[in-house]
């Protein structure tokens, strides 16, 4: 008997029951001598609606138009709500369950209900969400490794440039799209650097586009020579050691018998009569580089600068060759040789350099087992992550925070009674927390149980989770989930963990509702703040994880407030 049929039985019953008064007066009426003349043969032969064919006529139509009993049958519609069944969501019979398409078994929802006579998933397994709010495939979306909703609904991993991908809810960088590349190790901004154009990473990350005393630019992955700077000129027509010849034209680039280099040609006073044998100063002496002299040969200098030793390119040798001051200065390469590959490493590239005539080999880091330092040890592009070891009173949020599983509570604390033994904080289940506390109270009690109060970035991280929820549950406001001042029961402080669905991503209870906490993030005038709303004034804004209540003064206390611990593992 399907259920439809159930319900039109169960009314047809309730008419049946409310007409029974009347039916018993109709009976003590009635004539029974047309019954006691059936005999077999009218039962045989179907003439029995004959025998009682003139009494039905015979009813008075008042009766039959009698709608008094039509309550009755509003009345039953009452037991079945369409609205809220999800075995009668909509219309009788029409069972959510029944109505799913899924693509796999994971796409199953943990939990149905019936909204306003619509069928709606409430809640999936870990990995699954339903992200297009589609109740016929359930929780389609597997936040593991979908790149559109990677850890939660909405969030895509897309960086910039880049090939990314999410696994295990987590967004991370594949490869960069070349010419970019991710100089600062940074996986938040993605590929940031463009290799093709950045003087400071020209073709490959940190390898710096300039040359001497001149101006350079970075044009497709190569460093091009752009000009000298103001009083300099590239003398020997070789870039590669810059402008190496200073000098700022005089008398409009006119050569003068003064004593100067007026068109900065590298000649002083070639124009002027000299005397034959005289001899003039030429060249430097630096690094290889060695000073010579003109001689005066007819009258005029002679324009080759006798036994002077050139500036020339810049090699790995050990010595000054371009006669800048500086030895094997800017030689950087790729790693050579058959055995390059293993220059490389999670943690970086590696390249060459030259010190002292000697080409070495960096070779970045190997990674190492993570730990909290703001660093990525394992080189995974991801800082500080996994989980911390907590201790069995607190929950891990990520690999740099342990925060209480439960709102303090005294050592002597029950079900019923807040205790009255001050000398340290615990984070116990099923006991009436610590409340009408004040800030430096709640301070000494964390720092007595070996832990401190939570900064108001950490408690907030660690309402939000991951996935950065509005409140701990979700992103959706449910008053009934916990202990605000709309829920359906609001009026009192509850023991913790009382209400198991007001839990956080990371597992910590209560942090919506139930009593406001102290964290140690200071404000002006020497106040204090408070997070997460109580059962006195936790409305839908207040028992947000990312809203600030009202600072106030470190000594104030109230029946409504309390506290949780932190500690850094």
């Amino acid at each position: 008997m399907n259920s439809v049929f159930k319900n039109l039985l169960v009314i047809s019953l309730m008419i049946f029951a409310s007409s029974c008064t009347e039916a018993i007066s109709v009976v003590e009426d009635f004539d029974a001598s047309p019954i006691q003349d059936i005999n077999k043969s009218d039962i045989a032969d179907n003439t029995i609606e004959d025998t009682f064919e003139p009494d039905i006529q015979s009813t008075d139509e008042n009766e039959l138009s009698d709608t008094s009993n039509l309550s009755d049958i509003e009345d039953t519609a009452d037991i079945i709500n369409i609205n809220e069944d999800p075995d009668n969501c909509g219309s009788v019979g029409y069972r959510c369950s029944e109505h799913l398409s899924l693509s796999d078994v994971n796409a199953n929802p943990s939990s149905i209900v019936c909204i306003a006579g619509k069928c709606v998933v409430d809640g999936c397994v870990d990995g699954r969400a339903d992200c297009n709010n589609k109740f016929e495939d359930g929780c389609e979306a597997y936040t593991g490794n979908d790149t559109n909703n990677c850890g939660y609904c909405g969030y895509n991993c897309s960086l910039d440039n880049a090939v990314s991908d999410c696994q295990f809810s987590t967004c991370s960088l594949v490869s960069c799209n070349k010419p970019f590349a991710n100089c600062d190790m940074n996986i938040q901004n993605g590929c940031e650097t463009d290799t093709s154009k950045d003087i400071n990473n020209c073709g490959m990350c940190h390898k710096e586009c300039k040359y001497n005393n001149a101006y350079a630019e970075c044009i497709d992955s190569k460093c091009i020579f752009k000009g000298c700077k103001e009083g300099f000129v590239d003398l020997n027509k070789d870039i590669r050691d810059g402008c190496e010849y200073q000098c700022t034209p005089s008398n409009n680039g006119v050569e003068i018998c003064d004593g100067k280099d007026n068109n900065c040609d590298g000649f002083i006073d070639e124009n002027c009569s000299c005397t034959p044998g005289s001899k003039m100063s030429c060249g430097f002496n630096e690094g290889r580089c060695k000073a010579g002299y003109y001689e005066c040969i007819n009258g005029k200098w002679d324009t080759t600068c006798k036994d002077a030793i050139l500036p020339i390119p810049e090699e790995c040798n050990g010595i000054d060759d371009d006669c800048n001051g500086e030895t094997d200065d800017g030689l950087y390469r790729e790693c050579q040789g058959s055995d390059a590959y293993l220059c490389n490493s999670p943690c970086g590239i590696g390249y060459e350099y030259c010190e002292k005539g000697v080409w070495k080999r960096y070779n970045p880091p190997q990674p190492s087992k993570e730990i909290c330092n703001r660093k990525d040890d394992d080189c995974n592009s991801i800082i500080d992550d996994g989980v911390a070891t907590c201790p069995a009173d607190m929950v891990p949020v990520g690999l740099c925070l342990c925060i209480d599983r439960f709102e303090a509570s005294r050592p002597d604390a029950t079900e019923t009674s807040s205790g009255t033994n001050n000398s340290y904080a615990t984070s116990r289940s099923g006991v009436l927390p610590w409340t009408d506390v004040d800030w430096n109270t709640a301070d000494k009690a964390c720092k007595a149980a070996g832990k401190r109060l939570c900064t108001a970035d950490e408690w907030r991280a660690a309402c939000q989770g991951a996935g950065g929820y509005t409140y701990p549950y979700g992103n959706t406001y449910n008053p009934a989930t916990c202990n605000g001042s709309d829920d359906p029961n609001p009026g009192n402080v509850f023991p913790t963990g009382k209400y198991s669905e007001c839990k956080s991503p990371y597992g910590a209870f209560d942090m919506s509702g139930n009593i406001e906490e102290w964290n140690s993030t200071d404000y002006p005038d020497g106040k204090k703040g408070l997070r997460g709303g109580s059962y006195l004034n936790g409305t839908e804004l207040y028992t947000k994880c990312a809203y600030d209540a009202p600072p106030v003064k470190a000594d104030f206390s109230s029946r409504t407030i309390g506290f949780r611990c932190c500690k850094t593992p």
